[in-house]
């Protein structure tokens, strides 16, 4: 018992400050960082960089707090940790190989003009920002049962939000559909616009 009382412990009020930091350095930086790459101010590498950044000070803070403040048993915090590795691996797994199949298909020359259905692009039409989203729940996953846990499940929605509505989708779909026309309309009737899912028979053309 006084081995335990010895121990060095995060305080509630020194979690709520690095929480609070650590969420606004997120909600604020990831959109600002969004913003940059769609207007081309920021190469896309650069942007990718501070995103990894980001996700690896979460969860760094949010280990911290549930291992010293959480009131789980150690089973628990294992577990939740356990799953929280697994959809990272699974998030970042995803993006590597959506963009290795996206660059070997625009390397082939007769492909110019034409729209990836390969791999994972056969079944979503942006699953590199699925799986991106998919990376960023692995950091809610790993703060259940923490003090102020609902923080880090803002950062994916407000993360959907973009992706859906701002800078994701919207832009990438119009530009394809600038590049490649009725190709890639026909590609829009049969593929999941985000959630990878099986294609659907192509319908008469509008």
């Amino acid at each position: 018992m006084d081995t335990m009382q010895q121990q060095p412990a995060i305080t509630h009020n020194t979690s709520a400050v690095l929480v609070r930091s650590a969420a606004i350095v997120t909600l604020i930086g990831i959109p600002f960082m969004l913003l940059l790459m769609y207007c081309a101010w920021l190469p896309y590498w650069m942007g990718m960089y501070f995103f990894i950044l980001d996700g690896l000070l979460m969860g760094g803070i949010w280990y911290r707090l549930a291992y010293k403040v959480r009131p789980a048993p150690a089973r628990l915090v294992y577990a939740t940790y356990f799953a929280a590795l697994a959809v990272w691996i699974v998030g970042l797994g995803g993006i590597a190989l959506a963009d290795r199949q996206l660059e070997r298909f625009k390397r082939n020359p007769a492909n110019r003009g034409t729209t990836c259905r390969e791999g994972l692009w056969r079944y979503s039409r942006h699953p590199n920002y699925f799986f991106e989203w998919i990376h960023w729940w692995s950091y809610a996953v790993a703060a259940v049962g923490a003090p102020f846990w609902w923080a880090p499940m803002l950062l994916p929605l407000v993360l959907l939000f973009f992706i859906l509505k701002v800078t994701g989708i919207p832009p990438t779909e119009a530009q394809a559909l600038a590049s490649r026309g009725e190709d890639y309309r026909r590609y829009q009737r049969t593929t999941s616009a985000f959630v990878p899912w099986f294609p659907r028979d192509e319908g008469p053309s509008p």
